[in-house]
């Protein structure tokens, strides 16, 4: 303080610099307090564009439901399961194909909007095959895991896989949803049925666990990946109104699980020893179910 200040003006000046430092204390506190909120509220929000920027977060843990259905063909009828631990896929018959028309299975997820799932977007499954799972053969036992087991007795082995959905498909009655989703037009006007047996190239909607990588006869032939995911697109007119309530509350995706021709033609041929079926003359490929896990994510 200057020495010929008298002590009053000596007050009044430090009393002025202490009011600027709480006033400069004052502001620096509202400036953290506007950022904490402007960074708080860019991670809260889902979706955020800006600049030509934007940024999505995915949900790994989507609410979802499952359950599949089957057709019986000796009584005619669809049979709808609660559950997806014992998918059932009947057997595919390589002499007398007429039989193999119900073969495929449908596993249909319901997903609900009550957490953050939006109205339109994109919804991918990934579904996963168990590793722990093992085959018997001449030579002992290979676990599923290993490239040896490319072409089995496993799901993962011969079966396709194809998401579709639509507010259109669902019904309360199994098998009026079974044959809405297996006479799907699907390219050409085709049904589904007939265009996926056949399908030989994968994209985000259709895909196998096993692929043919390798010339005939090499011992790395075949590759096996451990998962596969299935995406499409849905909007709004998507929804289903399950409780009558008027309101659409679920959005129904259906995996659809059939035998690929490709993977038929390879495993009739690397398999001489198919079992035969009692009420068959020809031979016959009986699989069992190792599709583990299935999560649901959108964008």
């Amino acid at each position: 303080m200057p020495k010929y200040f008298t002590r009053k003006q000596n007050i009044w000046f430090a009393a002025r610099i202490c009011s600027l430092i709480l006033l400069g204390l004052f502001v620096l506190g509202v400036i953290l307090l506007y950022l904490n909120s402007a960074f708080g509220w860019f991670a809260q929000n889902k979706e955020v564009d800006g600049n030509g920027m934007a940024v999505t977060a995915y949900q790994d843990d989507v609410e979802a439901e499952y359950s599949h259905y089957f057709y019986d063909a000796k009584n005619a009828v669809g049979v709808g399961e609660d559950s997806i631990t014992d998918i059932q896929v009947p057997q595919y018959d390589l002499i007398f194909r007429q039989r193999n028309r119900y073969t495929p299975a449908v596993i249909r997820v319901a997903l609900t909007g009550e957490e953050d799932l939006p109205q339109s977007g994109t919804i991918a499954l990934t579904i996963g095959r168990n590793l722990a799972a093992s085959i018997t053969t001449d030579e002992g036992t290979i676990a599923n895991g290993s490239e040896l087991a490319a072409l089995n007795n496993l799901f993962s082995s011969l079966m396709r896989l194809t998401i579709v959905k639509g507010a259109g498909i669902y019904s309360d009655d199994p098998t009026t949803l079974y044959r809405n989703i297996d006479n799907l037009p699907y390219g050409n006007d085709s049904t589904l049925y007939e265009v996926i047996k056949s399908q030989t190239v994968n994209d985000a909607t259709t895909n196998v666990f096993t692929t043919v990588t390798g010339d005939e006869g090499d011992p790395d032939r075949y590759t096996k990946a451990d998962s596969v995911t299935l995406s499409i697109d849905y909007t709004a007119a998507d929804w289903n109104d399950m409780d009558g309530d008027g309101v659409n509350e679920t959005l129904n995706v259906y995996v659809y699980v059939t035998y690929d021709e490709t993977l038929l033609r390879e495993y009739g041929a690397y398999d001489a020893t198919l079992n035969g079926d009692i009420t068959s003359v020809g031979q016959v490929i009986k699989l069992s179910n190792d599709l583990m896990t299935i999560a649901a994510s959108h964008s």
